[in-house]
């Protein structure tokens, strides 16, 4: 996601905001040199959009534009287009009462959890959204909902409370593994492993670790190489 890569109702009137920003490695353009083509998909796409930044990528000899600015609602969009003005992507800013219901039921499960942030992506046809908040112990939790409404919720937790099998098997692949944060998986309610979280100083990326609850499957990053011993 453009938007936080980490992301109703505890508390529903609470209003959440994420800040779209371009990436590092793109440039800014003024909005009167993105060409019309790019401009008039932007404007069908989300109607009465009100642009106000824009930036140009080029990576291996492919463009693409991100414009940012807001709908009609006043709520923050931003959208990705090719240089021929085919749509990519494009996300919303959602006040947390703007989500669906059937998504608002999930979080309710979740009660000591403040909702504040929402966002939703439209990309192939098919919308997902993030959406996080602070609990009383101010930890933080972000649920993510696919295409077909299964929810996946990550939320912090002290080193204390993973379980043994599970620090033991982390330790087992990655001995000099220093975790700086550490989060529950749950997949439609249902505990299924840890994830561990370092920065890497080279590039300032986290490389993150997943544990099965079983301390059976240890996975590095998007490796699809993993430990398993069944």
């Amino acid at each position: 996601m453009r938007l936080s890569n980490y992301g109703l109702v505890a508390v529903l009137a609470l209003v959440g905001h994420v800040p779209l920003a371009a990436a590092a490695d793109e440039d800014q353009v003024d909005l009167k040199d993105v060409p019309a083509s790019i401009r008039g998909a932007a404007d069908n796409t989300v109607p009465q959009a009100k642009w106000t930044k824009a930036s140009k990528e080029v990576d291996d000899d492919e463009t693409t534009y991100h414009l940012n600015g807001s709908d009609a609602k006043g709520r923050e969009v931003d959208i990705t287009l090719t240089a021929e003005g085919q749509v990519e992507s494009f996300e919303t800013v959602l006040s947390v009462t703007d989500l669906p219901r059937n998504l608002v039921k999930v979080l309710k499960t979740l009660p000591q959890v403040k909702w504040t942030e929402a966002t939703e992506k439209v990309e192939d046809g098919k919308t997902t959204y993030e959406v996080s908040g602070i609990d009383l112990k101010d930890r933080e939790s972000v649920a993510f909902f696919d295409a077909d409404g299964q929810a996946t919720i990550h939320t912090d937790q002290e080193s204390s409370e993973v379980p043994a099998v599970v620090s033991a098997a982390l330790k087992a692949k990655l001995p000099a593994f220093q975790t700086e944060r550490v989060r529950s998986v749950t997949v439609n309610g249902q505990l299924v492993a840890y994830l561990f979280v370092r920065r890497e100083e080279a590039d300032g990326d986290d490389m993150e670790v997943r544990v099965s609850i079983d301390g059976k499957t240890v996975t590095v990053g998007d490796d699809d190489d993993s430990d398993d011993d069944d």
